[in-house]
């Protein structure tokens, strides 16, 4: 049943392979849900979005290629589609919603992800094929964390942690990474409470925006020298962390690109320590916003500090006793 020329509202018919028409759009919203006789659907090209739980509980679907320009996997779409195997979307897919595919316990294949894909909470729960010890990964993406263990080990072959993989887990306290981590994404660890005690692998380039935000009771990080992109908000709000330690790097055309607002609200901030040569810094908006406990510190060579936005950079940093900024020219900004 088709409204408005393009919207798919109702399937009344009783096909196993259904083939929906290439004028359709948009399939509504629970359109196949539990139509448990339907092995395979055939979804052309001009279908832009797929609202939620439209395959909900086809427990004979076994495959899944969904168009192109799908944008969004929506809350629930295959949920209980017990007998898939296989899901393949594009590159287009940037949000799959939670609850997306939980329950769909014989999934063992996942293609189309990407580093910064987001990937809501439990979108992927109950997927028994993809678990490893708490881990659900899929091919080397690490989408979540359902164990309940205070210290975790990162599956070895894992090089990508997905946004908000890791997102409000107060049963974390320590994680170590194994050495194929590149990419911890967004929010990958925000708002976990507890952790306190994180070990970065030489491997790893990028650590997203608010990846460690609001982990108040982290202390101490060393960022490895393999490090490309830190990102704005990475360590933001994590009150309890005193110590930055930057390892220095073999070649200093590999810098890392750091964000504003990196180390804002860090209260307990007292030293950055390490080789601040191998730093980037383009924008320092908000850097240090709020970090009492900062006395001092010292910048890599720049070209200069007039292009570069400062904007409440040191904002309320009432102990700073020194600033130390050499550029390239070996002048010294004290």
């Amino acid at each position: 049943v088709i409204r408005n020329a393009s919207d798919l509202e109702q399937y009344i018919g009783e096909e196993e392979v259904v083939i929906i028409p290439d004028y359709v759009t948009t399939i509504q919203s629970k359109v196949f849900e539990n139509k448990t006789f339907i092995k395979k659907v055939i979804i052309p090209e001009s279908v832009v979005t797929i609202r939620e739980e439209a395959f909900k509980g086809c427990t004979a679907l076994e495959d899944i290629i969904l168009p192109r320009y799908i944008s969004k996997i929506y809350e629930g779409t295959f949920m209980n589609c017990t007998s898939l195997k296989r899901v393949e979307f594009s590159y287009n897919v940037y949000h799959i919603d939670q609850n997306a595919f939980k329950g769909c316990k014989n999934l063992s294949e996942v293609i189309g992800l990407y580093d910064e894909i987001i990937v809501e909470h439990n979108s992927f729960a109950e997927c028994e094929k993809l678990q490893k010890n708490g881990f659900v990964v899929a091919a080397e993406y690490l989408l979540g964390y359902i164990g309940k263990e205070r210290e975790t080990f990162i599956p070895d072959g894992v090089t990508s942690i997905i946004s908000e993989a890791f997102l409000r887990n107060n049963n974390l306290v320590s994680v170590h990474f194994p050495s194929t981590i590149k990419y911890i994404n967004e929010s990958a660890f925000s708002n976990c409470l507890n952790l306190k005690r994180v070990e970065l692998n030489d491997g790893v380039e990028e650590i997203g925006f608010k990846a460690f935000e609001n982990c108040v009771s982290l202390s101490e990080i060393t960022i490895p020298s393999s490090l490309k992109v830190l990102g704005n908000d990475a360590f933001s709000n994590c009150i309890s962390l005193d110590k930055v330690v930057f390892k220095a790097k073999d070649n200093m055309d590999k810098r890392i690109d750091i964000a504003n607002t990196t180390f804002n609200n860090c209260y307990s901030l007292k030293s950055l320590q390490g080789d601040f040569s191998c730093l980037n810094i383009n924008d320092a908006r908000e850097m240090f916003y709020n970090c009492f406990k900062l006395t001092s510190i010292y910048f890599n060579p720049i070209e200069t500090i007039n292009d570069i936005n400062m904007t409440k950079m040191f904002y309320n940093c009432r102990n700073l006793e020194k600033i130390n900024w050499l550029n390239n020219n070996g002048n010294n900004y004290n």
